[in-house]
């Protein structure tokens, strides 16, 4: 058995790699965690949240004293730079959201409930 020219085989190969690493190298992880009593939906949207449904979210359920890693890729939010991330519970709350969290930068983030029983967000570099 004789291979001709496996270079452009190889060279294709090169390319694709190259692409797929560039399209996910804006990413941030996110570690999650709910010190808050009960389960806590968390959105993760472009932009500084929004009143209306986004069309590129991440969605993910955390139960009580649960923590989570959630890798958050730059296509994932529709190519912007700038992110948010709610947690919902039952009771809404002014406080449920963390934003100006950049694509770039990896944060810790941390839902603790209220005494008026929503939930508050609070975020840090990690």
């Amino acid at each position: 058995m004789t291979i001709r020219n496996s270079k452009p085989l190889l060279f294709s190969g090169l390319v694709i790699a190259m692409l797929t690493t560039s399209f996910n190298s804006f990413a941030s992880t996110l570690t999650v965690k709910n010190d808050d009593t009960a389960n806590i939906d968390i959105i993760i949207e472009p932009g500084e949240g929004s009143l209306t449904s986004s069309s590129h979210q991440i969605k993910d359920t955390i139960k009580p004293k649960e923590q989570k890693k959630i890798e958050v890729y730059k296509n994932q939010l529709g190519d912007v730079e700038i992110f948010s991330v709610t947690g919902k519970v039952k009771i809404p709350s002014i406080y449920n959201r963390c934003g100006g969290l950049f694509i770039d930068k990896n944060y810790k983030i941390v839902f603790v409930g209220s005494k008026a029983g929503g939930t508050i967000c609070y975020s840090e570099p990690n």
